[in-house]
């Protein structure tokens, strides 16, 4: 018996050891909102009730997700660091998020839509009516539509599309389709430029992996004496994205929250791309944070209450990161505060239907800065270096055009009334 002693206390010690270690593997795993823009719902579990989703919900195995018109949002697998990104009309299930860390697995039943996967380790598998698109490493999109059938990109990695008729491999810049129920899947072609658009505008961390599209001409623009504007010289691109951290500190010491907070970024188009449009609603107490692809915005913001702040130009390359609202007391009204941290530091909008102010700023060393607004009237403004050049347009929503004379040029559209406009070109690091 005193022999047989020590060797059980060696083996319980061992089993020991072995269970910490299978444990340690086995955290459980994480699917959470971290971005909505829009409207979003949510069905956090496969016995919950749809209702509109918040950030930092999280969804478990039966779950659904899904988005409506204009509306995106972003789901972080943890602890891995997997990215799931809703397009809009999107509806998926979630029906596998295993909790082995050293291999995670997961699987999404897409009922329609489109969703853009990137994938930071294990595997993920997206299910369709007509298929199966798997990654394994590392930027996927799987889109569907019963009418248009199903189509897998690879933007980077190994990718494949599959069915009971047939399997396709898939690598970097690949894509592959299935019209309709019951046909194998397609050879693999490259990803289309309409496809590469796509990425780049749901997925901020594909941006690096697209080069800009030089295919495209398009028609030069004209100053009013008919010379060709000059295009924004080689090199000037904004790199990095655009950030932003939104903070809605607002309350009203006799009515509450005074409601959310929304922001509305339009990235203008350039080289890297085409014009879009993103909005976030910001819930007061809560916090947004933002990562948008690189490039020059117009951004405006305003409260429920119709407090409104904008438009302003912002550069993603010297912009945020962080933005407050109603930061601290202000003893002289019932609300938390005022806003603080705007890009441009503009004033509200007061009236939506009066004149809109502009302060135009040129901290060029030298040559002058032009603009040239177009709406109900066209109005054109030069600024010497080193000046500043304020004004008024008429009632009435505009578009614009402005160049430096070292060959920077921006377009600017839909300026709403009633605003101020205040810019700045060369603000400097």
């Amino acid at each position: 018996m005193k022999n047989i002693l020590p060797a059980l206390i060696i083996l319980a010690m061992l089993l020991t050891a072995c269970g910490g270690a299978t444990s340690a593997s086995q955290q459980n795993r994480q699917a959470t909102f971290t971005l909505i823009v829009n409207d979003i719902r949510a069905r956090l579990g496969e016995s919950a009730a749809f209702g509109p989703a918040s950030m930092g919900d999280q969804l478990a195995t039966g779950g659904q997700a899904q988005s409506g018109e204009d509306s995106r949002a972003r789901l972080d697998l943890e602890p891995e660091g997997t990215i799931v990104r809703l397009g809009p009309n999107t509806l998926f299930t979630l029906e596998v998020l295993n909790n082995d860390t050293e291999n995670p697995l997961t699987r999404l039943n897409l009922l329609l839509g489109q969703i853009w996967i990137v994938l930071a380790s294990g595997s993920l598998e997206v299910e369709t009516p007509y298929g199966t698109g798997a990654v394994r490493g590392s930027y996927m999109s799987v889109a569907f539509d019963p009418l248009q059938g199903m189509i897998v990109t690879c933007l980077e990695g190994h990718c494949g599309l599959s069915n009971a008729a047939g399997t396709v491999d898939l690598t970097d810049g690949q894509a592959s389709s299935i019209p309709t129920e019951g046909q194998p899947p397609s050879a693999p072609r490259p990803i289309s430029a309409e496809e590469t658009g796509q990425w780049q505008d749901a997925s901020p961390e594909a941006v690096s992996l697209l080069e800009p599209d030089t295919d495209t001409a398009e028609e030069p623009q004209l100053t009013q004496e008919g010379e060709p504007i000059p295009e924004k010289a080689e090199g000037k691109l904004n790199s990095q994205p655009l950030k932003f951290n939104l903070t809605n500190n607002c309350t009203d010491a006799s009515l509450g929250p005074v409601g959310d907070w929304t922001w509305e970024f339009v990235r203008l188009a350039d080289a890297n791309g085409a014009e879009s449009t993103e909005r976030f609603s910001i819930a007061t107490g809560q916090t947004a944070s933002v990562e948008l692809p690189p490039g020059q915005y117009v951004i405006t913001d305003w409260f429920a209450n119709g407090e409104q702040h904008g438009p302003q130009i912002v550069d993603s390359d010297n912009a945020g990161p962080n933005v407050q609202a109603c930061p601290g007391p202000d003893p002289g009204s019932g609300s938390g505060g005022g806003i603080a941290g705007n890009p441009g530091g503009s004033p509200p909008i007061g009236n939506p239907s009066g004149n809109t102010t502009y302060t135009l700023v040129n901290n060029c060393p030298s040559g002058d800065w032009h603009w040239r607004f177009d709406g109900p009237q066209t109005v054109t403004v030069d600024i010497p270096a080193g000046q500043t050049v304020s004004g008024t347009l008429p009632a009435g929503t505009y578009s614009a055009v402005d160049w430096l004379d070292t060959g920077e040029t921006h377009n600017t559209n839909a300026i709403p009334p009633g605003g101020n406009l205040s810019v700045q070109s060369c603000p400097g690091p």
